[in-house]
């Protein structure tokens, strides 16, 4: 597991622009920037480039089919990269700072992939999750309704349990709606009803060929001593049917 003290510990002596690489990585993904120009790039950044890329993450290329002179752009090897980058430069700052950022850019759909990097990295351990929550929770009906997922994922990647046995009950209903896309998303249902004792209801609808993922998670829901009711769903299909227990 990569944490921000190994991350944090780069020498800056060898990789001098790392710590901007991170910052314009944040920058860009509140942009909703995937390509940087050449004119946007540091000093520090620019003069990093070596063999075409600064530390083998981002790449420049010259683009010149649409341009009277070649134009040098920046791409990230991978969108993934991009946001682990935006989320360690979040997790490098104050903790006043960090709230201050999340506050403003928690939930956001641009976010979520930097969030969940930011939460693997720092194990929510510097900023409280429940002041996020309640904040989000006075947003649009949308933002609401996709609170709980988005919870239970903070939840997931943290992996702290001091967290999760205080705010599992608070943020996460007893009538449970899941939607579910990927063995990831089974996994953060999974590890969500074996910290959560009071569900008593679950509509789990699932997503192409999800359905072969729930023998995952169906160990831990016919465990449950408090579920009564279990709906299942293909989206796009009939429900499956309704389980009373």
């Amino acid at each position: 597991t990569v944490s921000v003290t190994d991350l944090s510990n780069i020498p800056s002596d060898v990789f001098p622009a790392f710590d901007k690489l991170c910052q314009i990585s944040y920058q860009f993904c509140i942009d909703l920037k995937l390509v940087i120009s050449d004119t946007d790039l540091v000093d520090s950044l620019r003069n990093s480039v070596f063999n075409g890329s600064v530390y083998e993450l981002l790449f420049s290329e010259s683009v010149d089919a649409f341009f009277a002179t070649p134009v040098k752009l920046y791409m990230f090897t991978h969108k993934t990269v991009q946001e682990a980058l935006a989320a360690l430069h979040i997790a490098k700052q104050s903790p006043t700072e960090q709230k201050k950022m999340w506050k403003e850019h928690f939930g956001r759909p641009e976010m979520v992939e930097v969030w969940k990097f930011y939460c693997g990295f720092t194990k929510l351990a510097k900023i409280d999750l429940l002041p996020l929550i309640n904040c989000t929770g006075s947003r649009r009906k949308k933002d609401r309704e996709a609170l709980p997922p988005l919870v239970m994922l903070s939840l997931f990647e943290a992996d702290n349990e001091e967290q999760t046995n205080e705010l599992i009950e608070k943020a996460i209903p007893t009538d449970l709606t899941f939607v579910s896309s990927s063995s990831y998303e089974t996994s953060v249902l999974d590890y969500t009803l074996r910290h959560h004792s009071s569900i008593e209801s679950l509509h789990l609808k699932a997503k192409g060929r999800t359905l072969i993922q729930i023998e995952q998670v169906l160990p831990t829901i016919l465990s449950s001593k408090v579920l009564k009711r279990l709906i299942l769903e293909l989206l796009g299909k009939s429900d499956l049917g309704m389980f009373e227990k």
